[in-house]
């Protein structure tokens, strides 16, 4: 078991690595900081619509850094192992990269814009992780890959539209039991993973790309 955990860490991309270590530093800047200095240094980094807009854009980048508890710290390194295993090995880490910078900032942006408005709830700031990266992983399986299965609890394989209906119903109710603050964030993240994975990202950027310049003709006489 060590053994096939070894060697799936060595075969792991840069980009999931760096996030895994990244999550558990952040956490024990946490554990550190609240027991010897009396303050959460990540809540410097979480998702806060409120400071976003006071001018801490910042936050747009790292909130999918920091976790709030140890179980959730453990469920989205496992998660972040196993998609970048095949992800990260696929598409290659630059690519990798920049669907997570896309999902992150676009979610983002559109989070804090919807709780500017229409708020939810109020609060100093929310630890996520990469959850919403996940989701929206989810929802490009769904787009790209509609047939695929995915062993949900590493034991029952469940097909992957079936599992993000699953995630989609499941954030509601935690919206409805009183925790709203991950509602924007979660489906604006499936909302633009379906747009990128669905090339309607692409397009709807298509008159704001530069034109390129065609050439001109000489006629030589």
């Amino acid at each position: 078991m060590f053994d096939s955990f070894s060697d799936g860490w060595n075969r792991l991309g840069k980009v999931s690595k760096s996030w895994i270590i990244t999550l558990f530093a952040m956490f024990l800047l946490n554990a550190v900081g609240q027991n010897f200095l009396g303050v959460s240094i990540p809540l410097l980094a979480a998702f806060s619509p409120e400071q976003i807009f006071a001018g801490e854009i910042w936050r747009l980048v790292t909130y999918p850094l920091v976790e709030g508890n140890a179980l959730r710290l453990l469920i989205s390194c496992v998660i972040l192992y196993l998609f970048g295993l095949h992800y990260e090995r696929v598409w290659g880490s630059k690519e990798y990269f920049r669907f997570a910078v896309i999902i992150t900032i676009g979610a983002g942006v559109i989070a804090a814009i919807l709780q500017k408005f229409i708020p939810l709830s109020s609060g100093s700031g929310l630890y996520t992780g990469p959850h919403a990266f996940v989701d929206a992983l989810l929802v490009y399986m769904v787009v790209k890959e509609p047939n695929s299965k995915i062993l949900f609890g590493f034991v029952l394989p469940i097909q992957t539209k079936v599992l993000v209906g699953f995630f989609i119903l499941l954030t509601v109710l935690q919206a409805l039991n009183g925790e709203p603050n991950h509602l924007y964030l979660y489906f604006a993240a499936m909302l633009v993973s379906y747009l990128y994975s669905s090339g309607k990202f692409q397009r709807l950027m298509t008159p704001f790309a530069p034109k390129k310049k065609e050439p001109h003709l000489k006629i030589v006489h």
